[in-house]
């Protein structure tokens, strides 16, 4: 069961942030929200299988679309700036990782603060309750459930320029 609380807000230029616990997170948000947007993804994930089947099955299913984002190459950042000028809505995980620790969140990453600082554009909180508790997650849960009870929860009302720290999530 999935249930979701809250919408996206309309307008242009969203960046869309949210912790990152399972493989499936990106593509169960991408299933729920209205219109497609742009995620910016770890390039080992784009390369390797079965996580590549999986973006691009994804992008074909619900519109979105994936970037690659390394600090080595700048071009997938470049690309959810000019996304995000263009009034676009883009997806980013601001831990740059899985979190397999038994931690609510991990240290933000700059990523998701500068570029929205970058485009003057709100960050809107998302997050995904329920996925640790999914079998194939690698973070730590009490109990593991072939079909876990899923929760998004979209901060309708909370936009922001900057990242909270740990606590405000």
């Amino acid at each position: 069961m999935i249930r979701v609380v809250g919408t996206l807000p309309p307008g242009p230029g969203i960046v869309v942030a949210m912790p990152h616990v399972s493989h499936l997170d990106g593509p169960l948000l991408a299933a729920c929200l209205p219109e497609p947007i742009l995620w910016g993804v770890d390039p080992e994930s784009m390369e390797s299988q079965p996580w590549k089947a999986g973006l691009w099955l994804t992008s074909f299913l619900t519109g979105a679309e994936i970037v690659p984002l390394s600090s080595d190459r700048p071009f997938g950042y470049r690309a959810l700036a000019r996304r995000l000028r263009a009034g676009g809505k883009v997806g980013l995980f601001p831990e740059g990782g899985i979190n397999r620790t038994s931690a609510p969140l991990l240290p933000f990453q700059p990523g998701a603060e500068r570029l929205a600082q970058l485009c003057q554009v709100p960050i809107i909180p998302v997050r995904i309750l329920g996925m640790r508790e999914w079998i194939f997650s690698s973070a730590p849960a009490e109990k593991k459930r072939l079909v876990p009870r899923v929760r998004i929860e979209i901060e309708v009302g909370r936009f922001m320029f900057t990242l909270p720290n740990k606590d405000g999530f």
